[in-house]
């Protein structure tokens, strides 16, 4: 549903005239502010990865940063496409390219966080405390 209102947002207008969203100085500054933050996760991811010594741990720290790397690289590839494509086909292929890398990293992220590399365990996650645990403080 998502992907059909995303290709179907704008249709009043004549797409072959819309500019794509890193046209200009401030698309510019949109992917140079993107790859900082992309750099700053990788050296976050493998910070981490230097701080584990259990194999398992370590696993899912090298698939996170290969797994983010991987989707973090669409935003160039759609950049290029969209500007070798022609103008009356870019908006659907580009916007076709961006939300099947957006559902393919999702994918990818929530196999890694939910599946056998999870590093979550009951052993690492917060217990749900009942009301009777909890203290606010105005009881006497």
């Amino acid at each position: 549903i998502h992907a059909w209102t995303e290709l179907k947002a704008e249709v009043q207008t004549d797409q072959s005239t819309q500019l794509y969203s890193y046209q200009g100085s401030a698309g510019v500054l949109s992917m140079v502010l993107k790859l900082f933050m992309f750099s700053w996760f990788g050296f976050q991811v493998k910070s981490s990865f230097d701080d584990y010594a259990e194999p398992k741990i370590r696993r899912f720290y090298k698939y996170l940063g290969v797994s983010i790397g991987a989707w973090a690289i669409n935003i160039p590839v759609m950049v290029v496409l969209a500007f070798q494509l022609s103008p009356w086909v870019r908006y659907k292929v580009v916007t076709i390219v961006d939300i099947a890398a957006r559902l393919l990293g999702l994918v990818i992220l929530s196999q890694l966080f939910c599946g056998p590399l999870s590093p979550l365990s009951k052993n690492n996650t917060f217990n749900a405390l009942t009301s009777n645990e909890v203290s606010f403080g105005f009881e006497k």
